[in-house]
């Protein structure tokens, strides 16, 4: 999240959308989840103290009174925040005690962050911080347009917690020209791809886990609920579809440079040789799969449209769903967020898999016309290494949004009028569990943070500036064609083609070129 786009809602997952990330998150609309943002990681992380150095509930002194009173504004995508104001009273209180500032939350829905926030970028608005990503409102494409300050010099000055707090390979990764520009938030930055399904309906129909290796296994399944349930849909999509989530389940890895990436290569290719992922055989038989599932009425009417597929699983309107942040221990993250606390079962087609750059999945920089970049960064400090102003962000306010079970463990109260994604706001590690999760959940991910296996592009990151132009005009396409195509709604042997010859146009074999180009130039100083 990790909705989660890589292409397209983390979280959980975003998962968590997503997951949504879940994540983690991605590619990912995984925004309901508190997974992974991302399917990524590094393989040589090796951190420099443990991810909870340095964090407790009093991780900084009481505010020095020479700090003049400031107001902060952070902006960041969120679906679900109709209380904000008590929780931002609540973590008012803690910052102002802390170091003299306050600070007004600026959600923005994730379907539409994007767009506002390149509205509010070049218009020149002020701001103090922003979160940003490889997948939504491009981390390295605005550290290109000169929109966020390097934090260097802050981090050592007014940071020192927070710098040593995270590994080594997460700064490394934030790194653009061997400057930071961003404070990476810590997760389970691992990814897995597969289907979640709810526990009732796979001990109903008799789902063999076993037998699904390639998406399309899932089929039998879809066709027993279709069967036996009325008013619901056994696979819910969203305007994404769900191509990305099973691109490694196909052999492929895809490059960050698009929402909805359209370049790539195979995981199996050494040479890293780019193509254009939609004029991919896969790609065809996918279209071709998932449009006689639209058909046959096992996918969501409304998928072309919808921006988000958790109201409709929380209604009971919806059966399986998918993710590429199927990560150890948050099966309960995604109950809770996306099926309403109804028990779940990943179905993963993939084993954790290391993907792009874990660090930039999700990660919060400050505003090049930030008039207090020095107090954003305590501020940010404070963020990652105080646990109670941490989890006030995540979860809100005790007795109104969630309550304790035990020191370390959460029940969140649904549709309490808020909800956040662990992994946007920081260092996941620093929250609590919610009820369900294992004691060991957080040692798990940070193992399988160390173990998964790496892909061949991890730390490889694209500067968009010789082909601005191009990007804009392949995303306009892609804007346009992938809601119908890729969740099934229209006849691909119609819309396919006509779809290539517009990606052609737009720009896509100069965009390629100047990928390959940098993949190349990359790849020979590893």
């Amino acid at each position: 999240m990790m909705r989660s786009v890589r292409f397209g809602k983390m979280g959980l997952a975003a998962l968590v959308a997503l997951l949504l990330v879940l994540s983690a998150c991605s590619k990912n609309n995984e925004s309901s989840s508190n997974s992974s943002a991302s399917s990524s990681a590094s393989k040589s992380a090796s951190p420099s103290a443990g991810s909870d150095a340095g964090a407790s509930a009093s991780a900084s002194p009481s505010a020095d009174s020479s700090l003049p009173p400031v107001d902060l504004t952070w902006y960041y995508p969120a679906d679900s925040q109709t209380a904000l104001g008590p929780v931002q009273d609540a973590v008012n209180k803690i910052t102002k005690e802390k170091i003299n500032a306050t600070v007004t939350l600026k959600p923005i829905a994730f379907g539409e962050y994007n767009q506002r926030m390149n509205t509010i970028a070049a218009s020149g608005e002020a701001f103090d911080i922003a979160w940003t990503s490889n997948w939504l409102f491009d981390y390295v494409g605005n550290v290109t347009k000169g929109l966020f300050v390097p934090l260097d010099d802050l981090l050592n000055q007014d940071a020192a917690d927070l710098k040593a707090s995270l590994p080594d390979f997460m700064w490394d990764q934030v790194k653009v020209g061997g400057k930071i520009y961003g404070v990476p938030n810590y997760q389970s930055v691992t990814g897995r791809e597969g289907y979640i399904v709810p526990k009732d309906y796979a001990d109903k129909y008799g789902l063999d886990v076993s037998a699904i290796k390639k998406f399309e296994d899932i089929e039998p399944f879809l066709e027993k609920i279709k069967q036996g349930e009325s008013g619901v849909a056994p696979l819910v999509m969203d305007y994404n579809g769900m191509f990305g989530y099973f691109i490694h389940t196909q052999g492929i890895s895809t490059l960050p440079i698009t929402s909805n990436p359209p370049i790539g290569f195979y995981d199996s290719d050494t040479s890293m040789k780019l193509f254009n992922v939609y004029a991919s055989p896969e790609y065809k038989h996918y279209l071709e799969v998932v449009h006689g599932w639209y058909q046959k009425g096992y996918i969501n009417k409304d998928a072309p449209t919808i921006k988000t597929v958790d109201d409709l699983a929380k209604a009971g309107k919806a059966a399986v769903s998918y993710s590429l942040s199927l990560n150890p221990g948050t099966e309960t993250l995604v109950s809770n967020n996306r099926y309403g606390g109804k028990p779940i079962e990943y179905v993963p087609t993939t084993g954790f898999v290391v993907d792009g750059n874990p660090g930039i999945a999700t990660v919060n920089a400050i505003g090049k016309n930030s008039k207090n970049p020095d107090r954003a960064m305590m501020f940010l400090n404070l963020v990652n290494t105080d646990k109670d102003l941490y989890n006030t962000l995540v979860y809100g306010v005790e007795g109104t949004n969630y309550d304790k079970i035990d020191d370390k463990t959460v029940k969140v109260k649904q549709d309490s009028g808020f909800t956040n994604n662990a992994w946007v706001m920081g260092n996941t590690f620093n929250g609590y569990l919610q009820e369900g999760q294992a004691p060991d959940t957080f040692d798990v991910q940070k193992k399988t943070n160390e173990e998964a296996t790496p892909t061949q592009s991890v730390g490889f990151k694209f500067d968009v500036s010789p082909v601005q132009t191009e990007i804009a005009n392949v995303q306009s396409v892609l804007d346009e064609y992938l809601p119908g195509l890729s969740t099934g709604a229209v006849d691909p042997d119609k819309k396919l083609p006509d779809f290539l010859d517009r990606l052609q146009k737009a720009g896509i074999d100069k965009l390629m070129q100047e990928a390959q180009k940098q993949l190349d130039a990359w790849k020979a100083t590893r």
